[in-house]
């Protein structure tokens, strides 16, 4: 707080009249930046990088790698593609705000260091059909599952690896793709593939299990 006094002169008395005027300064709102996806990182993935600055509207932003400017990211967030050969750390990333009414600019934010965790390594896929072979009508359940600790979603191809034939939702155990009342066409190769929920990992695709009928 800044304390401001003013003298006026009294013509009249030739007396000095002293007026105290308060002015409050406001404290710069504090970016920070925040990031997705959350906890481990490989190299090859995109992650998003957002700057929140509270309070306040019309920002164009600044974004810092390793202490120098970016100057073509101006927008609140912006992705970054670790490139494949990355190992260790990508990266320390820091914004602020600028804007044309009071307060003109934030505080910048702490830094956010990006480090990747190293390549994308797991296994491919167990994909299983039972029974197998199967007689006509019957039900054949393929389970697919990925050794891994992470949340998968999967996708199950026939005959050709652009051929997908079902994708299933969420889990972190393993999947499965029911084949009702088989028929001669849901003979053939069968593979399937795992994505790790809300990240742009995708795994290998698995060996393929062939399905078979029995004749009649």
């Amino acid at each position: 707080m800044t304390q401001l006094t003013t003298f006026n002169h009294d013509r009249s008395d030739s007396m000095y009249e002293t007026t105290n005027f308060m002015c409050l300064s406001t404290a710069l709102p504090v970016a920070s930046v925040s990031v997705s996806p959350q906890g481990l990182l490989y190299s090859g993935e995109t992650v998003s990088l957002q700057c929140v600055i509270p309070g306040y509207t019309d920002w164009r932003y600044l974004w810092f790698r390793d202490n120098q400017q970016l100057p073509s990211q101006t927008s609140k967030a912006v992705d970054i593609t670790i490139p494949t050969t990355q190992t260790g750390q990508a990266g320390q990333y820091r914004c602020e705000g600028l804007r044309t009414d009071q307060p003109q600019r934030s505080q910048p934010s702490d830094d956010i260091i990006i480090s990747v965790t190293g390549e994308f390594t797991f296994d491919a896929p167990s994909l299983t059909g039972q029974p197998n072979p199967v007689f006509p009508g019957e039900t054949v359940t393929l389970t697919c599952s990925v050794e891994s600790d992470s949340i998968w979603s999967y996708k199950w191809y026939k005959d050709r690896n652009d051929n997908v034939v079902s994708q299933s939702g969420y889990s972190n155990i393993g999947v499965s793709h029911t084949i009702s009342r088989a028929a001669e066409s849901d003979q053939g190769l069968y593979w399937c593939q795992g994505e790790i929920r809300s990240r742009s990992i995708s795994s290998i695709i698995s060996d393929p299990v062939t399905i078979t009928l029995n004749g009649e």
